[in-house]
């Protein structure tokens, strides 16, 4: 019988990569995760879309949204402020995303909320 090893390391290593991406809270470069993992970023980002089925960059971006809609809903911040605490160095690109996500501007989502 054989049994593949791998798949467990591999398991460990998504769950790892998850768990420090979820406690950025801010934009992260393909770099840095690489560099704080100590793996290949293409290797990181095979393993992470095999077990959780996203990109490491679309799920950072889902991770990125949920802090934007909570700074949004509990903090007085401006949406530019928020923008660049989590790492967006271009506001009108992050109105894009958030819109993306939920089909209104920020300043929409704050208020019917």
């Amino acid at each position: 019988m054989y049994v593949d090893l791998s798949s467990g390391k591999e398991a460990i290593l998504a769950g790892d990569i998850r768990r420090f991406l979820d406690t950025a809270k801010h934009h992260l470069t393909s770099e840095e995760i690489s560099h704080r993992m100590n793996f290949n970023g293409d290797y990181l980002n095979r393993i992470f879309k095999k077990w959780y089925g996203l990109s490491v960059k679309d799920y950072c971006q889902q991770v990125y949204m949920k802090e934007a809609s909570r700074s949004l809903l509990d903090t007085d911040l401006s949406v530019v402020e928020i923008t660049y605490r989590i790492g967006f160095v271009n506001p009108t690109h992050f109105y894009h995303i958030f819109r993306l996500y939920y089909d209104c501007t920020p300043n929409e989502y704050r208020t019917k909320t």
